[in-house]
């Protein structure tokens, strides 16, 4: 037996038996034992870490609880080698054979595995934790208690696998072919199956919440006991599937899917007095919904209620498929003769952006969710533009500018362009954007308009901001100090502002463009110690300021434009409250202020 250390003389050794002596003579870095031909070899507890045996040939080698930790094992031929027990942590094995090959009880955490052919693996209680399984072809492989946490399986083939009591917590497995995969009392909680294939799959008694399975097609699977809390099922085929004892709480199914297994929008009454913390409002013509987080149960429920805009609030209130506690950011404008409502929800493949149309009674029709091609650094803005829905957002990748139609297809980009110094939108319902240095755009579907330049003091506390005929619209308060500036910015002109209320101290304030001017609504402190905070509007610039009617003594601490207009003459519509979770809305006709819905019933 040669007593160097040289590729020759290694691979002697193994061939040999000699694990003893191998093991004492290899050198202490690298081992190149590039297309060395090791089949059949015994080499139980060999320690080949780091080593190079790219296109080895391992068909038949015995070399249970080896060492191969960071071992480069790409297009080796491991044929019903066994390899129970390895420890091969960040090991490479790209385009690797390991048919009928046994990994049991292996630890490969963070091992590239990309387009191995492994059909027939036995590797029961294998350790493949962040390992990379692109492409992978792991048909009919043994995967019963093994973890494959945050591993990435994008279109791997998993025909008839048994992955029984495997761990795939946040494990990416888009496009992957998981047809009769035996996936019982797996735990594949916040795990990515977008587009995957269950056809036939059982995943009785599994964990799937919080998963993304859009568009999966779960045909004839089986789902008994499933836990699918949270989970978006938005577009996935459910034919032939028995959904009757999954758990499906909060859960986002279409709603033509939901009433095939029995399960309707939740309805709640409402009390003679509603109480809504943040809401949103949207008016359209002689309809008027409010969108608002409702406590039911020790949970919160996105809730909305449609109504007629002169008359009593309705009784009863809609629940939406919407978490709560996933929902990042919700809007909603008027939409064709109802509404729609637009949450950014937060889901294991990044944000989507959830779009739910409500008709005029208040009933939600088919949801649907769309994946953001960006990370969005500011809550999104929903527009209709030409009777088409936009999504205006700002990405923190770049940070770049981003518009979105909403199509049948999906999102469809109208503009896309980077822009490093953005900062986001001034407004929640305008698209106008601050960047560093005080310059404003008006982000439209064709792309940014032409910058103006922010006056001194912008954007100091409570700013507002809107596009407008050939400019855009701004109102702020100074920090610290009474008053309230408004002024329409253009580009290549100085900017001015006008000082209202040059004594008093203003709260909220919210802009609503008109045509080359905008409605400006305010909230303002008293002048006189002990009398109450009021509400005001103006159409600016020169307006005359007119205060929204409320009780005597009433305080009034807020103050916001609702989406859309009322009535033929598309006026504005202002919702006031006093702080203590009660709303009222109040439309801004031609002779003043009129106060024609509140969350009271009265």
């Amino acid at each position: 037996m040669p007593a160097d250390s040289s590729p020759e003389a290694l691979v002697a050794r193994l061939q040999a038996g000699d694990v003893q002596g191998f093991n004492a003579h290899r050198p202490s870095g690298k081992v190149d034992l590039y297309a060395a031909d090791l089949s059949g070899i015994q080499a139980e507890e060999a320690d080949l870490s780091g080593a190079n045996l790219e296109n080895a040939d391992l068909s038949g080698a015995v070399l249970s609880d080896a060492m191969l930790a960071r071992t480069d094992l790409s297009g080796t031929d491991c044929t019903g080698a066994r390899l129970d027990g390895i420890m091969a942590l960040k090991s490479r094995w790209r385009g690797a054979y390991l048919g009928e090959a046994d990994l049991s009880s292996a630890d490969l955490t963070g091992a590239d595995l990309q387009d191995v052919e492994a059909p027939g693996l036995v590797a029961v209680g294998v350790s493949l934790t962040g390992a990379r399984l692109h492409g992978a072809d792991l048909t009919g492989a043994r995967l019963a208690e093994a973890t494959l946490d945050e591993a990435r399986l994008n279109g791997a083939a998993l025909v008839d696998a048994d992955l029984s009591g495997s761990s795939l917590v946040e494990a990416s497995l888009l496009e992957a072919d998981l047809t009769r995969a035996r996936l019982v009392g797996a735990d594949l909680s916040r795990a990515r199956l977008s587009s995957a294939k269950l056809a036939g799959a059982d995943l009785g008694d599994a964990r799937l919440r919080d998963a993304d399975l859009t568009g999966a097609d779960l045909r004839g699977a089986r789902l008994a006991g499933t836990d699918l809390r949270r989970a978006d099922l938005t577009d996935a085929i459910l034919e032939g599937v028995d959904l009757s004892s999954a758990d499906l709480t909060d859960a986002l199914l279409d709603p033509e899917v939901a009433a095939t297994i029995g399960r309707k929008p939740s309805v709640v009454t409402l009390p003679d007095t509603l109480w809504a913390d943040d809401p949103i409002f949207a008016v359209n013509h002689d309809r008027i919904a409010m969108l608002w987080e409702n406590e039911e149960e020790g949970a919160r429920r996105l809730r909305v209620v449609v109504g007629p805009l002169r008359g009593k609030r309705p009784t009863r209130a809609t629940g939406l498929p919407i978490p709560v506690d996933l929902t990042l950011a919700r809007t909603m404008i008027p939409y064709r003769d109802g509404f729609v409502v637009m949450a950014l929800v937060e889901r294991p493949a990044g944000a989507t952006a959830t779009l739910c149309p409500i008709d005029r009674t208040g009933s939600p029709g088919v949801a649907r969710t769309l994946r953001l091609p960006y990370t969005p650094s500011v809550r999104p803005v929903l527009q209709e533009v030409d009777g088409a829905l936009c999504i205006f957002g700002v990405s923190r990748e770049g940070p770049g500018l981003h518009v979105h139609k909403v199509t049948d297809e999906g999102l469809e980009a109208l503009h896309v362009s980077r822009m490093t110094t953005a900062r986001g939108f001034v407004s929640a319902r305008h698209p106008v954007v601050l960047s560093k240095g005080g310059v404003l755009v008006e982000l439209t579907p064709s792309g940014p308009g032409r910058p103006a330049s922010a006056p001194a003091g912008f954007p100091g506390r409570s700013p507002c901001a809107c596009g407008v005929d050939g400019g855009i619209a701004l109102a702020w308060a100074p920090r610290g100090q009474p008053g309230l500036f408004f002024t329409v910015t253009r580009p290549g002109q100085p900017a001015e502002a006008d000082r209202l209320l040059p004594e008093a101290l203003a709260g909220t304030i919210d802009l609503e463009g008109d045509g080359d001017g905008a409605w400006l609504a305010w909230t303002q402190e008293p002048l006189t110690p002990g009398a109450p905070a009021s509400a005001w509007v103006a159409r600016m610039p020169g307006g005359t300021p007119r205060q929204v009617p409320t009780d005597e003594d009433e305080d009034i601490a807020e103050i916001r434009f609702c989406a859309g207009r009322a009535g033929k003459n598309g006026d504005p519509c202002v919702a006031i409250s006093p702080g203590d979770g009660t709303w009222r809305v109040a439309v801004l006709g031609r002779t003043g202020p009129k106060l024609r819905w509140s969350t009271t019933r009265s």
